[in-house]
């Protein structure tokens, strides 16, 4: 768990805070964002490349769940 601060932070700060992302291959993982209801979902290697580089600033109440290529379900169950 990351407690967020005053200032904002967004989703790579917040991974590589807690640690990063280790553990499966790049290309079958996903990240999953619960907000307000709604899954999200950023493919890891979109969230990290250079031409894409998805900067998500994350709000009160968000959740995060790196899904290692497992599939959808195991999100769900997390949500």
């Amino acid at each position: 768990m990351v407690a967020l601060k005053l200032a904002p932070i967004n989703l790579g700060e917040a991974l590589a805070t807690a640690g990063g992302v280790d553990g499966g291959k790049a290309e079958d993982t996903s990240v999953r964002i619960y907000r307000d209801g709604q899954l999200y979902q950023i493919p890891l290697p979109h969230l990290y490349s250079k031409s894409g580089q998805v900067k998500v600033r994350l709000l009160d109440g968000d959740a995060i769940f790196v899904d290692l290529g497992s599939g959808i379900e195991a999100a769900q169950k997390y949500f």
